[in-house]
């Protein structure tokens, strides 16, 4: 059984690189076939997982990262992918866990960490949270998401200066992520808003 699970997992390999393309009833079925032949294969649930999380159904997803750290516990990208899922649910309390064992298992992992931030910030444990978004730009100058949460932090502090300077360096890093394009947009007008506002008033300090 394991050795027939392991070539379909072979002969799926073209479903990995399928995930951008809507044959999604093709890919789930490869990858489910795989899991009958062995429930614990890791990368058949993480790939479904994966699915099911760029399809919105976070629950669903939540179930294969699960089974998927459950059969490889040092898989970390599938505690990152855990800990996203919760975030988007709206539960940063439940997404702490898997992102920390992220953390455990690479203490410089940009996305782990900008995550934890994130998770941190929605808790109001602003410090801890700072910290884990500077750790991510320290492994990824160029990230996008602890730039503007960053410069989120200052602007509701007051320090207009310092969210400028985090938004603008934001806005000029490179995303292939429309998510991160349309986040770009945004955040680009806001800073317009605040660039004015601060010309008008400049910090006191």
């Amino acid at each position: 059984m394991r050795l027939a699970a392991v070539l379909l997992l072979a002969v799926s390999l073209a479903g990995c690189f399928r995930l951008s393309v809507p044959e999604t009833h093709y890919q789930r079925r490869v990858f489910v076939n795989a899991l009958r032949a062995d429930p614990d294969l890791a990368h058949a649930h993480w790939m479904l997982g994966r699915r099911a999380m760029l399809d919105g159904e976070y629950r669903e997803a939540i179930g294969h990262f699960r089974r998927a750290v459950a059969a490889q516990p040092d898989f970390r990208e599938a505690h990152v992918a855990l800990g996203r899922c919760w975030l988007n649910l709206g539960k940063p309390d439940r997404a702490l866990g898997p992102l920390e064992a992220a953390l455990t298992l690479s203490p410089g992992s940009a996305r782990a960490l900008e995550l934890h931030g994130q998770a941190l910030m929605e808790l109001g444990r602003l410090n801890e949270a700072r910290q884990s978004f500077e750790r991510a730009l320290a492994a990824d100058p160029a990230a996008f998401l602890p730039r503007a949460k960053l410069g989120e932090m200052a602007y509701a502090a007051g320090d207009f200066a310092t969210a400028i300077e985090h938004w603008r360096l934001a806005t000029g890093t490179d995303q292939t992520d429309p998510a991160w394009n349309a986040a770009q947009d945004d955040l680009r007008s806001l800073l317009r808003d605040v660039e004015r506002y601060h010309a008008l008033y400049p910090d006191p300090r």
